[in-house]
């Protein structure tokens, strides 16, 4: 929106705004990423969370949640 204006944008709301951009891109992703990793490794590779979880060295919750959305929505 800001740049469809006629108005000058303060330079600190610009870099806070293409920061965020970034920080949204880089969130997504991680999250593909790792719904990319759960999906190979819990749901083709059948591995449980502990086993993803100590070979990647990622929290065993945020896989365990991963793996209930799979668990829920692949069955249906």
């Amino acid at each position: 929106m800001l740049e469809d204006s006629d108005e000058k944008v303060n330079p600190d709301v610009k870099e806070f705004i293409d920061l965020m951009r970034k920080l949204v891109g880089t969130l997504i992703a991680q999250s593909c990423e790792m719904a990319a990793l759960v999906y190979q490794n819990y749901y083709i590779e059948k591995k449980s969370t502990e086993e993803i979880s100590k070979e990647f060295n990622v929290d065993e919750e945020s896989i365990r949640i991963v793996s209930q959305y799979y668990d829920k929505n692949m069955k249906s």
